[in-house]
């Protein structure tokens, strides 16, 4: 076949003489269908796209022709695991083992039609993050009485998925976005019922990829 061949359904037809030249009826002895054309395959779908250790991806994709078997799909060179088809609507899941390369990562999906015309898209992405947020912690101020209000300053290393959370003096504070990026004042009020020392003010925060860290 050469892809200046028609496609779709073909015909095969006999014709024959006899030997005084008297035609014999034609008969359709065949057909075939001919498909130089590959399948294309939908943009994936990528539900999350920020993946922790032991988190799961689910993959979603449509195939424009029945597969002659199921698509292969692969997240950074690892196969993703089949888990549901309707028509010719595809899902799949992969789950990070933690030993990935951080970073961008690549989803490959490649499908074959019943003529074997092979389809690959690799558009999407995912990204590995193993590595816990930095949370810094800055009393304005470092002694305090009964009744005091202290305003905490909290910086993070990356950005979080919420505000963070304060806790001290055994109650817990709130926090807000201070303005620069990645930078939070918190306040917490000190109860009535503190012993005099040292008091641990804790920080809490997750980032995009759900990483927790105090």
């Amino acid at each position: 076949m050469n892809d200046g061949d028609p496609q779709g359904e073909v015909q095969f037809w006999l014709d024959a003489k006899d030997a005084a030249g008297n035609d014999a009826a034609r008969d359709l002895i065949g057909s075939r269908q001919i498909d130089l054309a590959p399948p294309s395959i939908s943009i994936p779908q990528v539900v999350p796209l920020r993946l922790k250790k032991d988190s799961a991806v689910s993959i979603s994709f449509t195939v424009s022709e029945q597969p002659a078997q199921d698509p292969a799909v692969t997240v950074a060179g690892t196969a993703a695991t089949f888990t549901s088809r309707i028509g010719t609507a595809y899902a799949y899941g992969y789950t990070a083992t933690g030993t990935e390369t951080e970073g961008e990562a690549t989803i490959v999906v490649i499908a074959k039609d019943p003529a074997g015309n092979e389809a690959q898209n690799d558009f999407a992405r995912v990204v590995f993050d193993f590595t816990l947020p930095l949370l810094s912690v800055a009393p304005a101020k470092q002694e305090v009485i009964q009744g005091d209000t202290l305003v905490v300053a909290v910086a993070s290393s990356e950005d979080l998925v919420s505000l963070p959370s304060i806790a001290g003096f055994d109650v817990a504070g709130s926090c807000w976005q201070s303005g620069a990026p990645r930078s939070y004042k918190c306040s917490l009020a000190v109860p009535g019922n503190q012993s005099e020392g040292l008091k641990d003010v804790v920080a809490s925060g997750a980032d995009l990829a759900g990483n927790e860290a105090t």
